[in-house]
């Protein structure tokens, strides 16, 4: 398995200007000396398109790769219009993943703007079908994040329900430790399902460490399932990113490695 980290882990640092993507960029290779960045569509230089070539020269320079770009999109509105917006939106953004030299888009279900989320499942998975093809045509892989807080995507039976539905080997799982509404079992169900990989953090311990999930028995279940792309750190609490970001790139790295994290 290789280590990376997204551009979400310093959200806090973006929206404080101590850090723009270029120079995280630098950072992630020099002083972190990471595998691979990911890089959420929040954080793209507006308009995005006039940065891709350089924010792909500069990847290639510091010799990352570029592991995901991450967007978020839902395909639960309630209106057609609403559905189709969100459907050229991920179609886009395929497109600038292709010319960034991204194999993989993050992508979302989305949230039913519907108290019966069954009256709008067929209408997600039709979006589904949509993009897919827009990825096959790109060659590029979407990857579907369990991403529940109220969504279509809850627990490992929604996944399985979807990818059963939609009938694409474009569309694969972006598998959020932290997500699952049962955490491990339904990491257990879906981890040979998944070609990018979350590792959420929301408390990191001194060591490195995440207080709130056992990534221990989280990574033991991903070798299992033979998995061995990316695991990309995605911190969401509200410390410095600076301080405890490495500390959690050193854990993980060490837990990757088969060595002591305790």
């Amino acid at each position: 398995m290789k280590l990376g980290c997204s551009s979400q882990s310093f959200n806090l640092a973006f929206q404080q200007k101590r850090t723009d993507i270029f120079s995280w960029i630098d950072y992630c290779a020099a002083t972190l000396e990471l595998d691979g960045i990911e890089i959420e569509d929040k954080h793209f230089p507006s308009p995005p398109d006039d940065s891709l070539p350089a924010l792909r020269e500069r990847v290639a320079e510091r010799r990352l790769v570029l592991s995901s770009v991450t967007i978020m999109n839902n395909f639960g509105l309630a209106t057609p219009a609403g559905r189709a917006a969100q459907v050229e939106y991920v179609c886009r953004w395929i497109d600038r993943a292709r010319t960034l030299g991204s194999s993989r888009v993050r992508i979302f279900a989305g949230w039913p703007q519907s108290a019966d989320r069954e009256a709008l499942w067929g209408a997600m998975i039709e979006c589904l079908r949509q993009v897919s093809r827009c990825a096959e045509q790109a060659g590029v892989t979407l990857c579907l994040e369990n991403h529940n807080h109220g969504g279509f995507v809850q627990v490992a039976e929604d996944v399985l329900r979807i990818f059963r539905e939609v009938e694409s080997r474009w569309l694969r799982l972006n598998l959020d430790t932290g997500n699952y509404l049962d955490g491990l079992e339904s990491i257990e169900k879906t981890a040979s399902y998944a070609a990018h990989v979350h590792a959420k953090l929301r408390d990191i311990a001194a060591d490195g460490s995440e207080k709130t999930l056992d990534y221990p028995a989280i990574v033991n279940a991903l070798r299992s399932a033979h998995y061995d792309a990316f695991i990309s750190l995605e911190y969401e609490g509200r410390q410095d990113p600076f301080v405890v970001v490495p500390r959690a790139v050193d854990y993980f790295r060490k837990l990757l490695r088969g060595g002591q994290t305790h």
